[in-house]
């Protein structure tokens, strides 16, 4: 009978994840100080990659977050 091996690929994390959308935010509270935290969606990757940053560690900041508020603010009215 053959023998299976199974092969792991790992995801390498020194290559950039380009940034899709922002789904939500959430305030936290750490070292007595309160953080704002975005759940970021990447590019070409599955809801299992999804991770929650604080806006200066998302890439291209600005113009993801400018449009996760338009999109916000579009939902509500």
């Amino acid at each position: 009978m053959p023998q299976i091996t199974e092969v792991i690929i790992p995801f390498e994390k020194d290559t950039e994840k380009t940034v899709l959308k922002v789904l939500q935010h959430k305030r936290v509270r750490q070292n007595n100080q309160d953080i704002l935290l975005f759940l970021v969606r990447y590019k070409n990757l599955g809801a299992d990659h999804d991770e929650w940053l604080p806006a200066e560690k998302i890439p291209n900041k600005d113009k993801v977050l400018r449009q996760y508020r338009m999109d916000k603010k579009r939902s509500q009215d």
